[in-house]
């Protein structure tokens, strides 16, 4: 064979060569690639990352920011999963979503998740001595709101961002005192912090005291009530004290003389704290 002969046919297998080097895939068939872009923004993202399913096959791991490429994958509608997301983290958007991969070239799918600070919580107790109104009042405020009543002695709010809050009792009977209230606490991340509030109260009762102010000639004794029971002599100078629960009473003078004129009201209210006095008082002219 002749050198130029050889010459020609090497420039020959080439081109053939460089041909189906620049063709997409074997024997000239394009190459499909799903490209999946993951991007993670925000607090405390998953350091672990995550899991990419595409349709039914096995799943493949994947960074909180990385892209993952599937070669000769099939066109058409593929659906595309992540999974293995932490639970301050939340994936913006559909998921799992479907992608339209191209017949040829490069098909890319961005998924986005976002993550937050993870949460906390604070448990709170109420230790009382002494006799407390049931159920109990109490609410307690977070950061100056009052966002949950403790009825049951125990409160656990949940969801709080970390950081320091300021946590105070509310709501407090006036028979009762708390040691040691406003409390500023620090939550942490999936922990919980613990308060415990300690309230004395006083007793429920109270003490009345009842008085009659007599001018002029002096009457036989009167007889008063207290929400209209249980009558009692009084004399027209005289105050007597009765043992009353805590609230508003009525007290009513009965047995007035025609001779006699009361100024002010009769019956009167009277509003006796717990652990308190309350007082009214009977003026009475007599001709």
């Amino acid at each position: 064979m002749s050198i130029s002969r050889r010459r020609s046919l090497f420039s020959v297998a080439i081109a053939a060569g460089a041909l189906a080097c620049s063709s997409d895939g074997p024997a000239g068939v394009p190459t499909r690639t799903l490209e999946i872009v993951v991007v993670t923004s925000g607090e405390e993202a998953d350091a672990d990352g995550y899991t990419v399913q595409i349709d039914a096959q096995p799943s493949r791991a994947v960074g909180a920011s990385e892209v993952l490429q599937n070669h000769d994958i099939s066109p058409g509608d593929h659906t595309v999963y992540l999974a293995g997301v932490a639970s301050n983290c939340a994936v913006d958007g559909a998921n799992p979503r479907t992608v339209s991969v191209s017949a040829e070239g490069t098909t890319t799918l961005t998924i986005q998740v976002v993550c937050g600070a993870r949460l906390g919580s604070i448990r709170i107790g109420i230790r009382t001595h002494g006799p407390a109104t049931y159920p109990a009042p109490y609410v307690v405020a977070l950061d100056g709101v009052e966002v949950a009543p403790v009825d049951t002695g125990r409160v656990l709010l949940e969801r709080i961002t970390p950081g320091e809050h300021l946590v105070e009792l509310r709501r407090i009977p006036t028979h009762c005192s708390v040691n040691g209230n406003r409390w500023r606490i620090t939550v942490r991340p999936v922990e919980v912090a613990a308060i415990e509030f300690f309230v004395e109260c006083a007793g429920l009762h109270g003490t009345l005291f009842v008085t009659t102010m007599t001018s002029g000639t002096q009457p036989d004794n009167f007889v008063f009530t207290v929400d209209g029971k249980s009558p009692r002599e009084i004399a027209p100078l005289a105050v007597q004290a009765v043992a009353v629960t805590a609230g508003v009473h009525i007290v009513e003078l009965l047995h007035i003389p025609v001779k006699c004129q009361l100024a002010g009201p009769n019956p009167s209210s009277v509003d006796v704290p717990a652990a308190g006095t309350g007082r009214v008082r009977f003026r009475v002219h007599c001709a």
